[in-house]
């Protein structure tokens, strides 16, 4: 997740986790991009 979002000149601002989830703060404007490299890798191999 980080690799990708990095990849993509994603900035993370700040990481949160708890035992079922991860949280990360980025900029307002790389939404859009982060929402679509993030499914893009999780979901690579699903039509």
């Amino acid at each position: 997740m980080f690799r990708a979002l990095s990849d993509a000149g994603i900035v993370i601002f700040m990481v949160i986790t708890s035992e079922i989830q991860i949280s990360c703060l980025i900029p307002g404007d790389q939404l859009g991009t982060a929402i679509q490299v993030l499914h893009d890798e999780f979901f690579a191999c699903c039509p």
